[in-house]
């Protein structure tokens, strides 16, 4: 599923056991997601679920996330959500492709030179 003009707002987090995989043309990595936390269809204020995910970064994204801290917040603009399944082991290796990213958190219309 490819998603442009999108804006996410994650969590970056280098993967040091992939640094042997990285290449000139990707970086792998991790991001992660917080979001509200719901008990009985009420939202829990203060509380928060996560989601992590394995993420590769190319393009723009591979050189803007080489300058990145560990911990550093993105947002997300151009993504490809991807989800290989190897029938022989029966299991599948979802993974987030990002090519366009920025650093910080920007809502939708505002872009990290306005800041």
């Amino acid at each position: 599923m490819f998603v442009s003009n999108a804006n996410v707002i994650m969590m970056y987090f280098k993967d040091e056991k992939a640094i042997e995989k990285n290449t000139d043309k990707v970086i792998y990595g991790r991001l992660s997601e917080s979001q509200d936390k719901y008990e009985n269809g009420a939202k829990v204020e203060g509380e928060y679920s996560y989601e992590s995910w394995n993420a590769r970064f190319v393009g723009d994204a591979k050189k803007v996330v080489e300058t990145l801290d560990d911990k550093s917040v993105v947002t997300l603009k151009s993504f490809d959500v991807r989800q290989p399944y190897d029938k022989e082991k029966n299991k599948s290796y979802p993974y987030v492709l990002v090519s366009k990213l920025e650093v910080g958190a920007h809502k939708r219309g505002e872009d990290a030179n306005e800041k």
